[in-house]
């Protein structure tokens, strides 16, 4: 598998952006880790007609704790996107990207 890292070197911690004591408001146990794999970015946004994906990188993966301690995370279904372009985009965050991010989050 390709070489994948964390973006920011750390995971962000929503608890400490949300708990601004904005009216009670408390969001704890919320974290958004963005991984990247600059190959596959690369090979993307070399392209002109394909720098608009950029908003869609790089793959954030959101792990949290429901009321009841149960801990779920959420991913974006990359293969969904590489369904709805066809070329590079298709071919990199429709297969390769969404192969990859499936076995990072499995520990496959």
């Amino acid at each position: 598998m390709p070489v994948w890292g964390l973006v920011q070197g750390k995971a962000v911690n929503f608890d400490a952006v949300l708990n601004k004591d904005w009216n009670g408001l408390k969001i704890d146990g919320l974290y958004a880790i963005e991984i990247g794999n600059p190959d596959y970015t690369g090979t993307i946004l070399s392209k002109d007609k394909n720098k608009f994906v950029s908003v869609m990188l790089p793959c954030t993966i959101a792990v949290y704790e429901k009321s009841d301690g149960t801990i779920c995370f959420s991913r974006l279904r990359t293969e969904r996107l590489g369904q709805v372009w066809c070329g590079t985009i298709e071919d990199v965050m429709g297969t390769l990207v969404s192969r990859d991010v499936a076995r990072i989050v499995t520990g496959n």
